[in-house]
């Protein structure tokens, strides 16, 4: 399916006129049929209102790169336990198979994830998890209500958890009986987006 027929099929999909999606993304109706016929081409800020407005990606309009994928938005946290009014769009198989309702983002600061690739400024999503297994986690303490990442190893034997930094520091610490309860564990990283090119 070619560009064209990709716009086309995206608003027959919704059941929506070339005059209202025309009203929708700021323009005449004539220059739609334009588009969805071949004879224009819409220009990047016009692909980017299609995208929001019907929940896919750029990359399936323009390249028709797999399914058309959802849009959704994930609630996003400010570097204290609680959450803006700002929302992030992603790809919904980007969070799958969890429920958008249920991922939350941050924004890192710092550089102790530095060598799995979390850089300060990368977004991470995360999940509540009522049983915690050896992963990255979304973490606070019970003095401070900010927010961080670490790695965490759980001992289930000893009872403990350990607490490590991916960055040349290599910090790590070791909580054990009281000191875990000083430690509040927000949600465990499913996924994260990088800034930096590979």
């Amino acid at each position: 399916m070619n560009l064209p027929k990709r716009l086309k099929n995206l608003r027959e999909k919704k059941e929506e006129t070339q005059k209202n999606l025309a009203e929708v993304i700021g323009c005449a109706q004539s220059t739609i049929s334009a588009w969805e016929h071949g004879h224009l081409i819409p220009p990047a800020d016009i692909i980017e209102k299609y995208s929001q407005h019907f929940g896919v990606t750029t990359d399936y309009i323009v390249k028709g790169v797999g399914e058309p994928d959802e849009i959704v938005n994930v609630s996003f946290y400010n570097d204290t336990n609680t959450i803006d009014k700002e929302e992030i769009p992603i790809p919904y198989s980007f969070i799958k198979p969890y429920k958008p309702e249920d991922v939350r983002a941050l924004r890192v600061f710092g550089d102790s994830m530095k060598k799995i690739s979390i850089y300060s400024g990368d977004i991470v999503f995360f999940i509540h998890d009522s049983n915690p297994s050896d992963g990255i986690y979304v973490l606070s303490s019970n003095n401070n209500d900010k927010l961080f990442v670490r790695r965490l190893a759980f001992d289930i034997i000893d009872q403990k958890i350990q607490i490590l930094s991916e960055n040349d520091s290599n910090y790590s610490e070791i909580l054990k009986d009281k000191e875990k309860n000083q430690l509040k564990i927000t949600g465990k990283v499913i996924a994260w987006i990088t800034r930096y090119p590979f």
